[in-house]
């Protein structure tokens, strides 16, 4: 089922700026912080590694199909779910959570542009929307160098922040009671921190020289992400908050992190805006380049709000929804004939039932849940189907 791509190749390094500003960036700081409110430092210093390896190797699934196939992910919805609503829906939900995730990272930069130009919270995300909006202009490959400065600025205002609180062991090493069920809470909340770009990262490794090429870029994601959840965890230690953009009020020379929080979005907002605007404009009139406004318009209005406070339920949501979408995808490349779309989209719709209503039931598995789920019933309806369509022809 794979196939050489037959188009121009770039190398890895020219788009690992993608991978790293997705491991480090505000919003992975924040998942750091949020991770902290349930556990102690103590489960964090090895639940994170292992959270980011278990990441990592879904994104390093997920590129080597895009690669080997030579297909972004419209490409390989439509080849799983079908041309009809499944391929739509997941295309739509790819929209709707990148329009989320504009409003993260626009609500954080934006309150920090805010609070230098002594302006009101809207006013900074529209300045830094419309900023990132003429960089999109760029094109990927040219964008994709320029930000190698957000992962210097991320990097920066992660440093920044610890120099600026009080690090003493009291505080920082805070202890909680933890169970087995909150680790496995910890590792799904950061499988749902990324399950966007778990799917779209084929986006930008499917023009990629080799496989070795993806494992490169994959690693530009879990060291990263590593320090930027443990650095986030530290912080929640020891001010009791997680979201980035609040902590760096309450810190000394405020003014310069809130330049590097500005600097961070860069890279994620700017490929999300490349990734959401191929999802709508496959299921809409729309060109890329008016998709690419339409998402980043109504990411700014969702910025203007503080949506940057709503992460962790956000992230939850589209977990459920998403996870066992990405789970169907990955199993189908394992079974030895393509499957029906009739069994991709109806596990795919029991996969999201369950998980959904184990997230509105407030349990911890429900990623899992809702993958496991997936993945059973694609087995179980993939020899039915597969036999009825065997017949018809």
């Amino acid at each position: 089922m794979t196939t050489k791509p037959t188009h121009q190749t770039v190398p890895w390094h020219r788009r690992a700026s993608v991978w790293l500003g997705l491991g480090i960036n505000p919003a992975s700081i924040s998942l750091g912080g949020g991770l902290a409110q349930r556990l102690p430092l103590r489960d964090l210093i090895w639940i994170l590694p292992l959270a980011s390896l278990a990441l990592t190797l879904v994104c390093v699934a997920q590129g080597l199909i895009g690669r080997r196939r030579g297909q972004q992910l419209a490409q390989i919805a439509a080849d799983t779910f079908g041309r009809g609503y499944g391929s739509a829906a997941l295309n739509i939900l790819l929209v709707i959570g990148m329009i989320g995730w504009g409003g993260f990272q626009g609500g954080v930069s934006g309150a920090s542009a805010a609070q230098l130009l002594n302006w009101p919270d809207w006013a900074g995300a529209i300045l830094v929307v419309i900023g990132l909006l003429i960089l999109s202009e760029l094109g990927i490959n040219r964008w994709a160098a320029l930000v190698w400065i957000t992962t210097l600025s991320a990097l920066a205002l992660a440093l920044f922040a610890l120099s600026t609180i009080d690090l003493s062991p009291a505080r920082t090493m805070l202890v909680k009671s933890s169970s087995p069920v909150d680790w496995i809470w910890a590792i799904g909340t950061t499988l749902s921190y990324a399950i966007l770009f778990s799917l779209r990262n084929v986006d930008f490794s499917h023009d990629m020289r080799s496989d070795s090429d993806v494992y490169k870029a994959n690693l530009c994601l879990f060291f990263p992400l590593l320090f930027a959840t443990l650095a986030g965890a530290i912080l929640f230690g020891a001010t009791g908050d997680w979201n980035i953009a609040d902590v760096l009020t309450t810190g000394q020379s405020a003014a310069l992190g809130h330049i590097f929080l500005i600097l961070a979005v860069i890279s994620p907002l700017l490929s999300g805006y490349y990734s959401g605007s191929l999802a709508l404009a496959t299921v809409s009139p729309f060109s890329r380049r008016q998709s690419v406004f339409i998402i980043g318009i109504l990411g700014a209005i969702l910025a203007a709000s503080r949506f940057d406070r709503l992460l962790l339920p956000f992230l939850g949501i589209l977990g459920a929804a998403l996870g066992p979408a990405l789970a169907i995808i990955l199993a189908s490349q394992l079974l030895p004939t393509k499957a029906a779309k009739a069994a991709t989209n109806g596990a795919w719709i029991l996969g999201a039932a369950i998980a959904i209503i184990f997230q509105l039931q407030e349990r911890p598995t429900h990623i899992f849940a809702g993958a496991i789920a997936a993945i059973a019933a694609l087995l179980m309806l993939y020899p039915i189907t597969s036999l009825h369509v065997n017949t018809q022809r």
